[in-house]
């Protein structure tokens, strides 16, 4: 009996571990799934990586023949042109809308038309509106600012002529700037502005990057050296390969950069919004309360007068 009763205590232990184990035992198999999915994401992306950057570069080609047309031919297929096609941002029509159609301005008409229904009521006539002055000038200075900073970011791209001196095939061709593809030979001159970022091959320049970095000395640039894209040809004539095109510019980079928007997380800013939400919710029966008392008030007012 005594024997039969270790070997039941020995097998109600054993069972209690194995229970108490088998919730570990999933956690550790469960956590190891999600490693496993992890990695194999991570993976993806670096497969995903190698394939975006796995393209022949001709960086050998002889500076006096340039690229082949089939060269270029399969540059194009491959999309490496001197296009940029991220968005362009809000056009002046966009901000014209976003500015006049507010939350607060619609608030604010609302509550202008339920004033002028109680001066045309009462004969009073507009003095009731002078805040829209202030509403009209700040929406105004809005605009103003949003479309100032619009054409200044604008100026972040190609403005010299729509045109670039490139080898290929042993000669030298005028083509547009958006026809330029990664690895061209080109040839910049004096006065030109930069279209792609580009390492000089043959020459001594100097170029003039303020429109990039605000300094407005020029600096020399020697073989070896990189020209960024935006930076204006001051003097010299220089032979050079076409490193990076379209988005991948520097200069076009800067002015997606400058164009995107992320709404500033504050918490003093939420609490303000909340604050001045809840207080336009409460103008709106204020100002109803109001007229209504108004009305009122006038026409007892009349029928006494008549009265006495």
């Amino acid at each position: 009996m005594a024997n039969n009763t270790k070997r039941n205590k020995a097998t109600e232990q054993q069972s209690y571990k194995k229970i108490n184990t088998e919730p570990i035992v999933m956690e550790d198999k469960t956590a190891e799934i999600l490693k496993q999915i992890e990695e194999n994401k991570r993976k993806e992306e670096e497969k995903k990586v190698e394939m975006k950057d796995n393209y022949p570069r001709y960086q050998n080609v002889d500076i006096t023949k340039g690229l082949t047309k089939n060269q270029v031919e399969e540059r194009i297929k491959q999309g490496y042109t001197n296009v940029n096609d991220e968005s362009k941002g809000k056009s002046i029509f966009e901000i014209i809308i976003s500015n006049v159609f507010t939350a607060f301005n619609i608030l604010y008409f609302i509550i202008a038309i339920i004033l002028i229904f109680i001066d045309i009521k009462n004969n009073d006539g507009f003095s009731n509106l002078f805040f829209l002055i202030l509403v009209v000038t700040n929406t105004l200075i809005g605009i103003f600012q949003e479309i100032k900073s619009k054409i200044t970011v604008d100026k972040l791209k190609i403005l010299s002529s729509p045109h670039a001196t490139v080898i290929r095939d042993g000669e030298q061709i005028e083509i547009n700037v958006e026809d330029i593809v990664l690895d061209d030979i080109i040839v910049f001159k004096s006065g030109k502005q930069i279209c792609a970022d580009s390492i000089i091959l043959e020459g001594n320049i100097e170029v003039n990057e303020a429109l990039l970095t605000g300094e407005a000395d020029s600096i020399a640039k020697t073989t070896g050296g990189e020209l960024l894209s935006g930076s204006f040809m001051t003097s010299g004539t220089c032979i050079a390969r076409v490193e990076r095109v379209g988005k991948d510019c520097y200069i076009n980079k800067m002015s997606n950069d400058a164009k995107k928007y992320t709404k500033p997380r504050s918490e003093l800013l939420s609490s303000l919004r909340k604050i001045i939400i809840t207080i336009s919710f409460l103008i709106i029966p204020v100002v109803v309360l109001y007229t209504l008392s108004h009305v009122s008030f006038k026409s007892f007012d009349n029928t006494s007068f008549g009265y006495w």
